[in-house]
């Protein structure tokens, strides 16, 4: 039997929804723009997802189409394609 995800979600102090929205990652002082999918996503931060390998910073803002924006930290990932992204800042920022 694999093993459990159960210390995933001790980790968690809120729950994670899934999620399937485009955005966008901003870093280097908001010159470079890189675009995936949130693919999971709390009121504690959010797992990115983009098509191709790329290098990012551990400070990002995370980018909605409608405009909301979040400052955020990587604090894993998966590849070079999958981010897990803590936010940093209030949620009503």
């Amino acid at each position: 039997m694999p093993p459990s995800d159960d210390r995933d979600e001790e980790r968690r102090k809120t729950q994670r929804h899934k999620a399937f929205k485009g955005a966008n990652v901003i870093f280097n002082n908001r010159n470079s723009v890189v675009t995936g999918v949130v693919k999971d996503l709390s009121e504690a931060g959010a797992k990115f997802v983009v098509s191709a390998p790329v290098e990012l910073p551990a400070a990002v803002h995370l980018r909605f189409p409608n405009g909301d924006e979040r400052k955020a930290e990587i604090i894993w990932q998966h590849g070079k394609t999958q981010f897990g992204l803590r936010f940093v800042d209030p949620k009503d920022n």
